[in-house]
């Protein structure tokens, strides 16, 4: 296999890894302390050389082992014991702002708020 088949493969199983976990590229490389245009060069095959230092990141940030990252291209799958409310609630939440995310948090704690009150009555 080419050199550049062999990037782009790798580049398309973290492009995958990523996008399976709900991830966006700059949320990638923050936990893999990467540039984004790196994490973007990587899955599109532009990036031919990675460390093995970058690669063990990678895995760590998409919670896979070396293994998966360097194996098929399929993500592997993950078991969500997540009710379906909160499926939703996550995948709004994960759209916000940090500031919207921010106001979020506080009404949630005055809802709670509320209902611990209205238990006590």
């Amino acid at each position: 296999m080419a050199l550049g088949s062999a990037s782009r493969r790798f580049g398309g199983t973290v492009r995958s890894l990523r996008t399976h976990a709900g991830m966006t590229q700059a949320q990638l490389a923050e936990r893999a302390n990467l540039a984004v245009e790196s994490v973007s060069r990587l899955e599109t095959g532009r990036l031919k050389n990675v460390s093995v230092d970058v690669a063990e990141r990678l895995a760590h940030a998409l919670g896979v082992s070396l293994a998966i990252l360097f194996g098929p291209t399929t993500p592997p799958k993950r078991i969500d014991r997540r009710r379906p409310i909160e499926k939703r609630i996550v995948v709004m939440l994960a759209h916000l702002p940090d500031g919207d995310l921010d106001q979020v948090y506080q009404g949630l704690r005055r809802l709670l708020g509320v209902r611990e009150r209205l238990r006590r009555e």
